[in-house]
């Protein structure tokens, strides 16, 4: 059966049961196309969307719904069989919905959670049973079995956890997605906590924690009652509530396993979501401190976490700049937070009463760098150079040295050593950068030239301008500079011959 076909039958089907409920036939191919289709693992978005038509209908007419009564419990009718049939089969589509959320076609997977999240938000309103008190619940199994879904798959999950940020704007399901966090966090046995969990985990509490506190007061000045802020029931969901979930669920995660890639995901989160929200930022010293050891991104990203410790909290850390110090390595130049470093390196670098020895310790192993960096960076190190210079005019001398014809060979300066105090780097000179006059690419040579030269400018360069430059941009730089044009030849060519004195012109006519 082609396509065409088998979507024309898949209307007809859902159209015959839409005009009569009753036809079980019809509700069974529908289902059984569904469950055919996830066999042979073929697109499933126009099941999805037949299965989403009929079991909206039915949940707002009611035809599912069994009235409980308190004393005599479910009466066993005819009718209530008959709903309690649909109920099953509501229940089965809802879970190979669930199935299909870690579908390979990401249109699938997307359309599955709409899906999903609508039925939530309709059985919350139009619920399955209704008691005598008439009153409703949060559909919280099924909003379970989704949230099961994305963590315990075996597949990284972000594009599906993404989309369901659209929802993150209603109180209610905030509220009983937190509820789920917590319960999950202590997986039934050692082997569910694998990193793809542990990822999904930290994207779903990415999506979940706003970047800053005002953000989660969803328009203060609206009324509490507006609707617009519950998906099906009015729950409170406050500031305070979140900071507890936050606090609670962060003193488990730090102590999970992490490989490379969880660390960084953790420290990005802690960074940009979770540092606002906790009570007691000192308690972060010694992980930070122990994670500034790793290398690499990892290391990069605690250092951020410790300067606005440093920043915020007035925390003190010992040997602080010789870790810094120990980041400048050439594997810098291929991380991808290679910007952040410099920035974090300019700021915590930027009091004028550091010693000279320790500056000149940076400037010095910068310089060393830059006989090895990419066009981009040299520029940045150069100005970054720059800017140490004309904190300490004391620096000056290195440049003097530099000029006066220091032996390359005899320079003190120790590379390897970790202790900035100890590199004699006062006793060197910054020759790195008088070779860098000659580079081949001008805007380079300009900029050494630049640094080089007396007196240097009063104020310091904007590193900001210089960190997310790529080659290509000094390329096109370079390529859009005007060169002055020299005349190729004396006289001017009046035909397709270049030359009007040779044997060709003189014996051919073009």
């Amino acid at each position: 059966m082609s396509k065409g076909a088998k979507n024309n039958h898949l209307k007809s089907n859902v159209n015959e049961f839409l005009s009569n409920k009753r036809n079980i036939e019809a509700l069974t191919n529908v289902i059984d196309s569904f469950k055919n289709a996830l066999e042979r693992q073929i697109p499933v978005t126009s099941i999805l969307l037949s299965c989403e038509t009929i079991f909206v209908e039915l949940l707002r007419s009611r035809d599912m719904t069994i009235q409980i009564k308190s004393l005599q419990g479910k009466e066993n009718t005819p009718e209530n069989n008959y709903k309690q049939f649909l109920q099953e089969r509501y229940i089965e589509t809802f879970n190979l919905i669930v199935e299909c959320l870690g579908s390979d076609k990401q249109s699938d997977a997307n359309q599955a959670l709409s899906t999903c999240m609508k039925f939530i938000a309709i059985e919350g309103t139009f619920p399955l049973e209704i008691h005598d008190n008439n009153q409703t619940e949060f559909p919280i199994v099924h909003l379970n079995k989704v949230i099961s879904k994305l963590l315990l798959s075996q597949r990284i999950m972000k594009n599906v956890i993404v989309k369901l940020s659209e929802y993150t704007m209603f109180d209610d399901f905030c509220y009983f997605v937190w509820k789920l966090l917590l319960k999950n966090l202590i997986p039934t046995t050692k082997n569910d906590l694998t990193n793809e969990f542990v990822q999904n985990y930290l994207e779903l509490l990415n999506v979940l924690i706003p970047a800053s506190p005002n953000n989660n007061q969803k328009n203060a000045e609206q009324d509490d009652d507006d609707e617009k802020r519950f998906l099906c029931r009015q729950v409170k969901f406050d500031q305070q509530l979140l900071r507890k979930n936050v606090n609670k669920i962060w003193n488990f995660i730090v102590q999970w396993p992490h490989n490379d890639v969880t660390q960084r995901q953790l420290l990005v989160l802690l960074l940009e979501k979770v540092l606002i929200y906790l009570d007691k930022p000192a308690l972060l010293t010694d992980y930070l401190m122990d994670t500034l050891d790793v290398g690499g991104q990892v290391s990069l990203l605690a250092l951020q976490g410790i300067f606005i410790l440093i920043h915020k909290y007035n925390m003190s850390y010992p040997n602080i700049y010789e870790k810094l110090y120990a980041m400048f390595e050439p594997e810098i130049f291929h991380m991808k937070f290679k910007p952040r470093l410099f920035h974090l390196a300019d700021i915590f670098l930027s009091s004028t009463y550091l010693p000279e020895t320790l500056v000149a310790a940076f400037a010095k192993r910068l310089a060393r760098l830059s006989l090895v960096a990419p066009p981009q960076d040299i520029i940045i190190i150069l100005y970054f150079i720059g800017n140490l210079i004309i904190r300490h005019p004391g620096l000056k001398r290195l440049i003097c040295d530099a000029n006066g014809g220091h032996e390359i060979s005899n320079d003190p300066f120790l590379m390897d050593e970790c202790d900035p105090n100890k590199s004699f780097a006062l006793q060197s000179s910054l020759w790195e950068i008088q070779l860098l006059k000659s580079h081949m690419l001008p805007y380079i040579s300009q900029t050494a030239k630049n640094i080089t030269s007396q007196p240097l400018p009063n104020r310091e360069w904007d590193l900001g301008e210089y960190l997310e430059v790529k080659e290509n941009d000094l390329f096109d730089q370079e390529i859009s500079k005007k060169a002055k044009e020299y005349a190729l030849t004396f006289e001017r060519p009046m035909t397709e011959t270049k030359n009007q004195h040779t044997a060709i012109s003189k014996y051919w006519k073009f």
